[in-house]
């Protein structure tokens, strides 16, 4: 065979073999894309947690908090809310990590990871879903108060809204009324209090003057309306600023201070003994606005820079051991599967000018495509399978938790991968098909130089 041709073959050869090793540094070695929807199979399964874990009491406010829970969650399912997230794994980082014995180091490297999967939220979403959280937050504490004052009936919430007039359309109608007066830019405490009791007298109106009303039910005296105004104003002063305007940040933000710098407190006795119209304040003071909020101003920190920061807070030393170790065994993995490639192209410059300039092509066919098998085609499956768990999953998971697991990942949670290892798996593909034709030309050299140097054996033998 022609040397220009060999040429040509490892110059093919050599191509590959540069795009399977730089391929690693092109986008991120590992990509883990996930979306979480909250619908109705992952609120029955937070439904049957609730029940399981919390113990029954006779406490007021424990019972309101319940009831509010449950109605909240399945105001939530309507809402139709999914968040997305995203967490990339440089290779260059995670070299940098593997290779260097700073616990600083390894720290940036979370730290990175953490800041990525903050940021992958986009605002657009936390905006709806600031929206979403309060408008089901409203209705569920207007159901939850109809349902406390029409306990004696006997009927359900749903019955009691068609029976008094307060359909759905009032209840977004209620959310976004308070919406509306807090995102004004003129609002002020008194003016998001005058909407929210409003709706508290509608509601008590409505019940009132409904046949449901009977000798236990007690209307909204203008004794108990001042007491509820004072309380209302409280809680939604929790979250204004100093001059009682409102802060930028929004309901979410509020909402993300009290999920991550509240503490668990003792309810007092005057908390535990809750009025039935109490119960959309302590909706709102539950959901919206963050325990003793008035004296933990909103700093100026952003959504995304708390909820990092909060789970940043919770990375130990023990940890970042882990991490680094981790980060090492993949460097290790990583370099294994690569070295073949590296190989290759040594063997390619060694070859040249040699009469059979040709070389094998097996160890990086068989090494270049794990990482990606590993990291992506595996994966793959495996969330393939937990959304439907064959027999053998049932068995090692155990039947409960295989329900669970089949849960989240049929409609909740929905995961895909990827990873810049796909140009090593795609190289080592193209050189697998390739490579019978260029085995083949290496056979043919090889035979040839045989032949040649027997017959100048044989001509050496016979003169």
């Amino acid at each position: 065979m022609k040397k220009t041709n060999c040429a040509i073959l490892n110059l093919i050869v050599a191509i590959l073999s540069l795009v399977a090793i730089f391929g690693y540094f092109m986008f991120p070695f590992w990509k883990i894309n996930a979306t979480v929807t909250f619908n109705e199979d992952l609120a029955k399964l937070i439904f049957e947690e609730e029940e399981e874990d919390e113990e029954k009491s006779d406490d007021a406010l424990e019972n309101a908090d319940e009831d509010i829970l449950n109605l909240l969650i399945e105001e939530l399912v309507d809402e139709d809310i999914s968040l997305e997230f995203t967490v990339s794994i440089d290779t260059t980082f995670l070299a940098k990590t593997a290779l260097s014995s700073s616990k600083k180091q390894t720290e940036r490297f979370i730290h990175s990871l953490i800041d990525d999967f903050v940021d992958s939220i986009d605002e657009d979403t936390l905006e709806e879903l600031e929206d979403s959280i309060a408008r089901a937050s409203v209705s569920a504490a207007i159901k939850v108060e109809l349902k406390e004052l029409s306990k004696n009936n006997d009927m359900d919430v749903e019955d009691v809204m068609d029976e008094i007039g307060v359909s759905d359309d009032y209840l977004d109608n209620s959310s976004n009324r308070i919406l509306n007066a807090i995102e004004d830019e003129n609002a002020t405490v008194d003016s998001v209090t005058d909407v929210v009791i409003d709706i508290v007298k509608d509601v008590y109106s409505r019940y009132g003057n409904s046949s449901l009303a009977d000798e236990t039910f007690e209307h909204l005296t203008a004794e108990g309306e001042a007491e509820l105004r004072v309380e209302v104003a409280d809680i939604i002063s929790s979250f204004a600023n100093e001059d009682g305007s409102f802060n930028s940040d929004g309901l979410i933000s509020t909402l993300i201070d009290q999920l991550l710098s509240s503490e668990e407190e003792e309810d007092d006795s005057e908390e535990a003994s809750l009025t039935p119209a109490q119960n959309i304040a302590f909706a709102i003071e539950k959901y919206l606005a963050p325990e003793e909020y008035s004296s933990k101003k909103t700093s100026d920190k952003s959504i995304n820079e708390k909820v990092a920061d909060a789970i940043k807070e919770t990375i130990d030393d023990d940890i970042i051991e882990t991490i680094n170790l981790v980060s090492i065994i993949l460097v290790a993995f990583i370099s294994f599967c690569t070295i073949w490639w590296v190989i290759l192209l040594l063997k390619l410059l060694i070859r040249l000018g040699m009469k059979n300039p040709l070389v094998r092509l097996a160890s990086p066919i068989i090494f270049g495509g794990l990482p990606f098998i590993i990291f992506f085609i595996i994966p793959t499956i495996a969330v393939k399978l937990l959304s439907s768990p064959p027999s053998f999953i049932v068995d090692l998971l155990g039947k409960e938790t295989a329900k669970t697991v089949k849960t989240l990942f049929k409609g909740a949670i929905d995961v895909s991968f990827s990873s810049s290892a796909v140009f090593a798996f795609v190289c080592g593909f193209i050189l697998f098909v390739f490579g019978f034709y260029y085995a083949k030309q290496r056979r043919s050299i090889k035979r040839k130089i045989k032949e040649e140097k027997r017959e100048n054996q044989m001509s050496g033998g016979l003169y």
